[in-house]
């Protein structure tokens, strides 16, 4: 992996680099297994703990994704940072030192919807495979009333529209990667 150089940051005064959603645990868990949209991706609330939490916001280096169901292999995605209806290609490459002024994600539980942006790894395999294949974080959520943080994010394979959820990928099934420190 590669090399970050080390830095300190005091984030939003609750070491991420970003306001937290606050919500019930019960409002979280209710937005799990939910759509943006009809035939789209899969929103998932992941239990982590904070320490694992802070680790995929300030260290995420790339995604290793699964063969899919007819034994295609896809090779590993960078992370980056960009608009969540935007072009992967378009989006920003995103090392630790950068996050320091990542905005907010624009998750919103009630009423479920993105409006900003989001962590994306992406490998575009359309031409061999007819697939897109894409792991999204849209926020960290705070359970007020158990302490408890969650990831909020999307994994899966798209068809050739890069929007239509083809199969989702269980967070088990996918290997993150991290940067290391100097």
């Amino acid at each position: 992996m590669p090399t970050a150089t080390s830095f300190t940051a005091l984030g939003r005064g609750n070491g991420f680099p970003f306001c937290l959603i606050n919500a019930t645990d019960s409002t979280i868990t209710a937005a799990d297994g939910n759509r943006f949209a009809t035939n789209q991706g899969i929103l998932r609330a992941k239990e982590l703990s904070f320490v694992n939490t802070m680790k995929f916001i300030w260290n995420l280096y790339s995604v290793s994704f699964p063969n899919d169901s007819s034994g295609n292999s896809y090779s590993d995605s960078v992370l980056k940072y960009g608009a969540a209806f935007e072009t992967y290609a378009d989006a920003t490459e995103f090392t630790p030192r950068k996050r320091v002024c990542t905005e907010s994600l624009g998750l919103e539980l009630s009423p479920l919807r993105n409006l900003g942006n989001a962590f994306i790894a992406n490998t575009d395999a359309v031409a061999t495979h007819g697939k897109n294949v894409r792991f999204e974080i849209h926020g960290v959520c705070f359970a007020t009333d158990t302490s408890k943080y969650y990831l909020m994010y999307m994994a899966g394979f798209y068809l050739d529209d890069y929007v239509t959820l083809d199969a989702e990928i269980p967070f088990a099934n996918l290997t993150f990667n991290y940067y290391t420190y100097s």
